[in-house]
């Protein structure tokens, strides 16, 4: 990361919270690969994926994070994508725990019909 964005990032009131997970960040990218780096997703590697999937972001969210829950939604075979009001890209706990029980009783009536 180019030495100016950290230089701001120090400014952030999220700071702190990043020092603490810095050590799990090198783990991340090498999970995610290719999937950080803005290239198109590859298809072949979500078509699998058969159970319902709730992908969620925030409004208020930086574009970019937006784009790739769009993009991962488009490309899971059962995705549903909800954008959550209020909320950048943390959520609140309570707010993200209503989201997935309203989705898993939906899931669950879907499935579920006499």
């Amino acid at each position: 990361m180019p030495a100016e964005y950290v230089a701001g990032m120090r400014q952030s009131p999220f700071w702190s919270a990043l020092e603490a997970v810095a050590h799990t960040i090198a783990y991340d990218g090498r999970i995610m690969g290719s999937t950080m780096s803005g290239a198109p997703l590859p298809a072949d590697r979500w078509a699998a994926v058969s159970v319902p999937t709730l992908v969620m972001y925030g409004r208020g969210t930086e574009p970019w994070l937006t784009s790739a829950a769009r993009a991962l939604a488009g490309l899971l075979p059962t995705a549903s994508l909800q954008a959550v009001d209020g909320a950048q890209h943390s959520v609140a706990a309570e707010v993200l725990a209503e989201a997935l029980r309203q989705f898993g009783e939906a899931e669950h009536a879907a499935t579920h019909v006499e």
